[in-house]
């Protein structure tokens, strides 16, 4: 995770260097950054052809920290997997209750009383 990728910056044509775990997405021939909004309209695109509503590559991160802690996953690892410095960004803005989550709740409720 801590390699180092190293390219050309093709508008200036200074060498430059990049920390792997600070990417998630990179252009294959250039090593840059990649922009979200080059995935979001292939995303679309699949989302059409799919025949369901459109919805953004950040949206992932949002159902990845919902599932997360969903399955349990502590809150803190979370924050810093995500990259957060506070855990209220992570808690408040990041995961999300689901339906089945509040279901899950009551059932388990339901089923401590009997």
């Amino acid at each position: 995770m801590s390699q180092t990728l190293e390219y050309i910056d093709r508008r200036t044509g200074q060498k430059k260097t990049l920390v792997m775990k600070d990417l998630v997405f990179i252009k294959w021939r250039t090593g840059e950054p990649a922009k979200n909004s080059s995935y979001d309209t292939h995303l679309y695109k699949l989302c059409d052809e799919a025949n369901i509503k459109r919805f953004c590559m950040h949206a992932l991160r949002h159902t990845y920290a919902t599932r997360a802690i969903e399955s349990g996953m502590q809150p803190k690892v979370l924050q810093q997997l995500l990259g957060h410095a506070s855990i209220k960004t992570t808690m408040d803005r990041c995961v999300h209750v689901t339906e089945d989550s509040l279901n899950n709740a009551v059932m388990q409720f339901e089923k401590h009383f009997r």
